[in-house]
C-alpha cells in the first residue's frame, strides 16, 4: 500500500468511557481517505429511516417467546422488556406511550437475542446521544470522508437469525437468572475496553454462547470482514472500525490481515481522562507560591512565601493539605501554619475547611516528611469553625470566600475575619482581612488580595 490503513475496535455503547480516544486515534481518523464501519446507515441516527424489510429479520415468523420459555420466565421478561422500552422512550415522549402499550406484543415476537440486548442495556449510561459507531459515522460524514459499510444491515441481521430461536431463548433465560451478574459483566467489559485490555475482552467474548453462536456471529463474519477490508484498503487509505471482538482471537481481523501478508502493528495510544473540577481545584492549590512580583511592583505588599502540600492522600472524596506562610526572607519563622480539608458539596461548590495543628513548630518546613505526618491524625486537629472558604467554578478559575461574619478572630483587636480567594492554574489570590465590632478593618491588605504566583 502507498499509505497506511488502520483497524480500530469499537464498542456499541453510549457510555462516555468508550469515547475517550487516545492521542493518536483522531489523527489517524482524519488522515485517511475513507471510513469503513460495520454498517453505514442513516437509521442509526434517525430510526424513522429504517428499512421496513429489516423487521422480518428482527421478528420470529412462526414461533412465540411464550412457547419457548416457561410462563414464569415469560412474565419476568415481559415486565423487564416494558421497563427497558420505557427507559429508552418514556411514555411522555412522542410515540412513547404507544411503544409501551405495544411492548407486550413485541416481546412475544421479537427474536430473543434482541430482547436480551435491550434488557441488558436497561441501566446503561447514556452519556452520548448515539453509540460510538454512529458517532464515528457522523464524524466521518462531517469531514467529507468516503463512508463504506463493510456489511449491510440485512447481512448482519441475517447472521443473528441463523442462531436458532430456541437457543436464543435459552440464553435469554440464563441471563435473566442473575441480572446483577450480567450488569457486572457489562461493567467489566467497558472497563477492559477503556483500559485497552484485549486479553480480558477475548476471555469474556469467548464464553458468551454456544459454538453455533460464536460461529455465526464472529467466525463467519470475521472471514467476510477480512476479505472486504482487504479489497477496500487496496483502493484507498482507510480507517476500519468494527466491534472489538472482531479484532481478536485466532479468527480475528488482526490475525487474518497478517495472514494475508500485511504488516500489522499496534499504535500505542495513551489517554489521560479529563480531570474533574474537584481534581483541578486540588491540583491548582498544591505547590510553592510567592508574591515577589506583586511586592516588587507595589511596596505596600510584602514578598510572602506560601507552601501548600498534600498529606493523608488515601481518601478520594476528601483532600488534605498542609499550609505554611512566611515572609520570604524568614521562611524558617512562618506566621501561619494550617491544615486544609477540601471537599465537594452537594450543590457542586467546594469547601476548604481550616484547622490548626498541635506543636506547630515540629512541622516547620517539613511538608515532605511523610513519617512525621503519619503520626498526626485528623482528630488531633482543631477546626476553626466558620472559617471555611466556599469556592465555586468561575470560568477558568475557582472563586469564593468565607461566609458572612462567621469566622471569629481576636487578632489585633478584630472581632471576625474575612477571606476572599481565587484559585487558578497559574496561582492564588488571597485577601485576608480583620474587622472589629464596628465592621471597620483593623488588619490585612486594603487595596486587594495578595497575588501568589505558582513557582515552576
Amino acid at each position: 500500500m502507498e499509505s497506511p490503513s488502520y483497524l480500530y475496535g469499537t464498542m456499541h455503547v453510549n457510555d462516555d468511557r468508550a469515547f475517550r480516544f487516545g492521542d493518536s486515534v483522531m489523527v489517524a481518523f482524519e488522515s485517511v481517505d475513507a471510513i469503513a464501519l460495520e454498517i453505514v446507515d442513516e437509521m442509526f441516527t434517525d430510526p424513522s429511516k429504517m428499512d421496513p424489510s429489516l423487521m422480518s429479520e428482527i421478528m420470529m415468523e412462526d414461533e412465540r417467546l411464550e412457547d419457548l420459555i416457561s410462563k414464569k420466565d415469560f412474565k419476568k421478561v415481559k415486565k423487564l422488556f416494558a421497563l427497558s422500552m420505557d427507559n429508552l422512550m418514556p411514555a411522555g415522549q412522542e410515540g412513547g406511550f404507544m411503544m409501551k402499550m405495544m411492548a407486550g406484543m413485541l416481546v412475544n415476537r421479537i427474536k430473543p437475542m434482541f430482547t436480551a440486548t435491550l434488557i441488558s442495556s436497561r441501566n446503561a449510561k447514556m452519556d452520548h446521544e448515539f453509540p460510538l459507531d454512529a458517532y464515528l459515522m457522523q464524524k466521518g460524514t462531517a469531514l467529507g470522508k468516503e463512508m463504506i459499510g463493510i456489511e449491510t444491515a440485512q447481512e448482519q441481521m441475517a447472521a443473528f437469525g441463523k442462531v436458532p430461536n430456541k437457543e436464543q431463548a435459552e440464553m435469554l433465560v440464563e441471563m435473566m437468572k442473575d441480572l446483577d451478574a450480567a450488569d457486572r459483566e457489562m461493567e467489566k467489559m467497558i472497563e477492559a475496553y477503556e483500559q485497552q485490555d484485549l486479553n480480558t475482552i477475548l476471555m469474556m467474548t469467548s464464553d458468551m454462547g454456544s459454538d453455533a453462536f460464536e460461529d455465526e456471529l464472529l467466525v463467519k463474519r470475521n472471514n467476510v470482514m477480512a476479505e472486504r477490508i482487504d479489497s477496500i484498503i487496496q483502493e484507498r487509505s482507510t480507517f476500519a472500525a468494527v466491534g472489538t471482538a472482531h479484532l481478536i482471537g485466532e479468527t480475528g481481523l488482526i490475525t487474518q490481515m497478517a495472514d494475508r501478508g500485511y504488516t500489522v502493528r499496534p499504535i500505542i495510544s495513551s489517554y489521560s481522562p479529563p480531570k474533574s473540577d474537584f481534581e483541578n481545584l486540588y491540583d491548582w492549590m498544591l505547590g510553592s507560591f510567592d508574591s515577589a512580583d506583586q511586592a516588587e511592583e507595589d511596596t505596600t505588599y510584602f514578598d510572602i512565601n506560601l507552601e501548600m502540600h498534600p498529606i493523608w492522600t488515601d481518601a478520594e472524596d476528601v483532600k488534605w493539605m498542609y499550609v505554611e506562610q512566611a515572609v520570604s526572607s524568614q521562611k524558617d519563622k512562618p506566621y501561619r501554619q494550617r491544615v486544609y480539608k477540601l471537599t465537594e458539596l452537594e450543590d457542586g461548590s467546594f469547601a476548604s475547611y481550616v484547622y490548626t495543628l498541635p506543636n506547630e513548630k515540629d512541622f516547620i518546613g517539613k511538608w515532605n516528611d511523610e513519617e512525621l505526618f503519619s503520626k498526626l491524625k485528623p482528630t488531633d486537629l482543631i477546626e476553626r469553625e466558620g472559617c471555611e472558604v466556599i469556592l465555586k467554578k468561575a470560568g477558568d478559575a475557582f472563586s469564593g470566600s468565607t461566609v458572612e461574619k462567621n469566622c471569629e478572630s481576636d487578632f489585633r483587636g478584630a472581632k471576625y475575619a474575612k477571606s476572599k480567594v481565587t484559585v487558578s492554574k497559574v496561582g492564588i489570590i488571597s485577601w485576608d482581612q480583620g474587622f472589629d465590632d464596628k465592621d471597620e478593618q483593623v488588619w490585612g491588605a486594603t487595596k486587594g488580595g495578595y497575588v501568589f504566583d505558582k513557582n515552576k
